[in-house]
Parts: C-alpha cells; structure tokens; sequence
C-alpha cells in the first residue's frame, strides 16, 4: 500500500458525513476533509490524535499500529533521503519516497537479503521513476543499511 503516514487531530465537523483534520509538516500546518465513515468513532472527537495512512488527500485508513508506523516511516526516510535519493530531493521534500517505505519494511522483517531489497530499489528507479537505475554498489549499500535498522513489528 502506497502512501504517506500523518498525525492527524480532528478539529471539529466540516458538513454532514465530514470531518475537518490538520496535521504538520514543518513548519506549516494542514487541514484536510475526512469521510465520518473511515474514522472510528472513538476517534471523531474535536483535539483527538491519531494516525492515518493517506493517498494524496484522501485517508486510507487509520493505522492501529500509528506510532510504531511513525517510528518506521522517519527511520526509513532518513535513509532512503540521505543515502539513496535518486531524484536528487532528499533534502528539499522530505516525504517525496514516502510511497515505498512500507513494500521496503515488509522485506526487511522478513529478513529478504540484500540484493532483494537492492532488485526492489532498482525496480522502483528504472519501473516507477523511469530513470537510470543507481550503481549496483550504492543499492547494495542504502539495502544493508535498511537491512540493519531496528524496526518495531507492526
């Protein structure tokens, strides 16, 4: 499932069957119209946090496991952005490989080797990005680093 994992508060009903959300990426804050129906609701209430998984504007669903999901979502990124960047934005769009964090953690708790993690980055640059693909040692290098994160089980 492709998507970018947010904190979200509720802030109050926007119109019947909708509820108004905001979430941060610094230094600025969104708001976001949430489907009543995709919010449990324990959750519908104006200052509640939770979790959702989000496509564009549009909330997936909210993630039991959400701070754990958090935890993954920053330890990936910062590797995926620092080290492997094959758009060359790490720096500029924090979330911009955010969409592949979750296919590249389910290799990672299943204890994939290596060049299977690397076969997944180098199908991501040459299939989704169409780009070139990265040197075969860098895609060796950012998948062992991943392969040695510690991640929570979700």
């Amino acid at each position: 499932m492709s998507g970018i994992r947010r904190r979200l508060t509720i802030i109050g009903t926007v119109s019947d069957g909708f509820l108004r959300a905001s979430y941060r990426i610094e230094p600025d804050e969104y708001t976001i119209n949430l489907p009543v129906d995709r919010v449990p609701s324990s959750l519908r209430v104006p200052n509640t946090t939770f979790v959702g998984l989000l496509e564009g504007l549009e909330l997936v669903r909210v993630e039991v496991a959400g701070e754990a999901w958090l935890e993954i979502q920053n330890k990936v990124r910062d590797v995926l952005n620092r080290q492997w960047d094959p758009l060359g934005v790490g720096d500029a769009v924090d979330d911009e490989y955010d969409m592949y964090i979750e296919d590249l953690y389910r290799l990672v708790k299943s204890n994939a080797p290596k060049e299977a993690i690397a076969d997944l980055l180098r199908s991501i640059e040459v299939a989704r990005m169409e780009l070139r693909p990265s040197p075969p040692e860098k895609l060796s290098i950012v998948a062992g680093t991943l392969r040695n994160l510690r991640l929570p089980d979700v």
